[in-house]
C-alpha cells in the first residue's frame, strides 16, 4: 500500500466582528485614538491619529478644535485617522458603513445667541500614496440655544460606499472633520472631539467617549 501525502493549503482568514450572511459582508468595528511621540523631554512632541479594532489607550481622551466663527459654518478641526496597511487583500462592496462620533461642545459663557456644529466623515483608500474616497457623509447639524450648557453628544450616521479593492499595503483612512458656528461674535465657543477605545472621561465626564467606525467587507461564502 502506498501511502500518499496531502499537503494543505495555507488560507488568510479575516477577523470580522460580526457577520451578515443575506449581505454577504463582514464588518470591522474600529475605534479611533491618539499617539503622542516625544523628541525630547521638553519637546511638544508630535501626535498622530489611528484606527484599531482593539480598545487600545488613547493618549488623550479627546482634542480641542479652533474656535467657530460668526456668521457662517468653518471647518474647526480636520485629522486623519489611519488603519496600519494590509497585510492581506480585501474588497469592499456597495453597502453602508455607519460612524459615531462623540463631540463635547464646549460653551465659553457668553454671547447672547446660540451656536451650531456638525460632524463630517470621509472615507479613503490610500493606494501608492494616493487617496481616493469610497463615500463620504456629513451628520445631523446640532443647534445649542443662547445659555444652553455644556454637554455630550453621539452623532451616528450612514455613508454609502463605493466597491473598492484593498490590496496588500494599503490603508483604510477615516477623515474627520468638524464644523460649527457660533451667532454671536463675542462668544468664543470651541468644540471637543472625543476618541477613547476605553471610554474614559477626560477633561470632561463623557456618557460615551468612543469614535466608532462600522466599517463592512465582502466575504467569500
Amino acid at each position: 500500500m502506498l501511502n500518499k501525502k496531502y499537503q494543505s493549503q495555507e488560507t488568510a482568514i479575516a477577523s470580522y466582528n460580526y457577520t451578515d450572511i443575506a449581505e454577504g459582508t463582514g464588518v470591522n468595528v474600529l475605534y479611533g485614538f491618539k499617539t503622542r511621540k516625544y523628541l525630547f523631554w521638553n519637546s511638544v512632541g508630535t501626535e498622530d491619529f489611528h484606527l484599531s479594532q482593539n480598545a487600545i489607550y488613547s493618549n488623550d481622551v479627546e482634542t480641542s478644535s479652533a474656535i467657530m466663527s460668526s456668521g457662517s459654518f468653518i471647518k474647526v478641526f480636520d485629522e486623519n485617522f489611519d488603519l496600519g496597511t494590509y497585510n492581506m487583500p480585501q474588497n469592499t462592496i456597495s453597502s453602508t458603513a455607519y460612524v459615531k462620533v462623540p463631540i463635547y461642545y464646549d460653551w465659553d459663557g457668553t454671547g447672547s445667541a446660540g451656536n451650531a456644529f456638525y460632524p463630517f466623515v470621509d472615507i479613503i483608500q490610500v493606494s501608492g500614496g494616493v487617496p481616493t474616497s469610497l463615500g463620504s457623509a456629513s451628520g445631523a447639524s446640532t443647534y445649542v440655544a443662547a445659555g444652553g450648557p455644556d454637554g455630550e453628544y453621539n452623532i451616528t450616521f450612514p455613508i454609502t460606499l463605493s466597491p473598492a479593492h484593498f490590496k496588500i499595503g494599503d490603508t483604510l483612512r477615516f477623515n474627520i472633520q468638524l464644523w460649527g458656528v457660533q451667532h454671536s461674535a463675542v462668544s468664543s465657543s470651541l468644540l471637543w472631539l472625543e476618541h477613547s477605545p476605553q471610554n474614559r472621561d477626560g477633561k470632561f465626564t463623557y456618557a460615551d467617549s468612543r469614535l466608532m467606525f462600522y466599517m463592512p467587507f465582502k466575504i467569500d461564502i
